[in-house]
């Protein structure tokens, strides 16, 4: 799905066969003339991803678009959310899918809070998934309207940053662009904090394969922030830092000296 949203912006991008075409391969197969309509194909895998059950669900869906061949995204996504249309079993409860997809929220939105130890909480996700709420109670999916709305690229990415806002953005040198917070001057804390975790992720896995923490390059903006510490023995560190808060928290000096 990720590979024709790029195509869909950008006809010239370029992926290997697999898994990037897989979706393709799967739709020549069962309705070749998904191929020739990729607003449609795209509309599906974000209806799958959005099921309990994806893979079914999008093999479904594949085989009604030979009966429905003209249904558009839109209409779509809302006959699948209907509670007429569609119900499921979750947690042993009858429910419709647009009840799961608004609970599935709220747990998702629960669990981020409690993984986080800072006081405020979500100063920006919240927002997000407030305006996912919105449009999954009106029925609509943001990405799939975005993709109907015939205007320029451009103002399908205002649309979509008006939605998601902009989003995390982290180059291959390891700068980092966070979400604002309210005061839309600062990154908005649960980044931070979530950043600071994966790095200690990163670190304590091996991922970082050279043992500099993948906070450095941000750090290292701040005047007297960084030491040699913050190349191979991170969690050594005695003045705070990202890495030393969530090292700290989680108890792992103790552990590892």
């Amino acid at each position: 799905m990720a590979r024709l949203m790029q195509l869909y912006f950008d006809p010239a991008v370029d992926h290997p066969i697999y898994p990037y075409l897989s979706i393709e391969h799967l739709a020549e197969l069962i309705n070749p003339n998904l191929n020739k309509d990729p607003r449609s194909l795209i509309s599906l895998c974000i209806i799958a991803l959005n099921a309990p059950d994806s893979a079914r669900t999008l093999y479904d869906l594949m085989q009604n678009s030979r009966v429905e061949p003209n249904l558009d995204g839109r209409v779509l996504f809302e006959k699948y959310t209907s509670p007429d249309e569609r119900w499921i079993i979750s947690k042993g409860q009858k429910m419709s899918i647009q009840d799961y997809l608004i609970e599935s929220i709220d747990v998702f939105e629960d669990y981020l809070n409690k993984s986080l130890h800072n006081e405020l909480g979500l100063q920006h996700i919240n927002l997000l998934l407030e305006n996912m709420r919105i449009a999954t109670r009106e029925h609509k999916n943001p990405i799939i309207e975005i993709l109907y709305n015939d205007t320029s690229p451009l103002d399908r990415i205002k649309e979509m940053i008006s939605w998601f806002g902009i989003p995390r953005i982290r180059s291959i040198s390891g700068n980092t662009n966070l979400p604002l917070g309210p005061d839309k001057e600062n990154p908005a804390i649960e980044y931070l904090e979530l950043e600071a975790q994966q790095i200690v992720f990163e670190r304590l896995l091996g991922i970082s394969k050279d043992g500099i923490c993948g906070m450095y390059p941000i750090c290292s903006q701040t005047e007297a922030m960084t030491n040699e510490l913050c190349f191979e023995s991170q969690w050594e560190r005695k003045s705070p830092c990202p890495f030393t808060q969530i090292s700290n928290l989680w108890g792992l000096p103790a552990k590892i000296l």
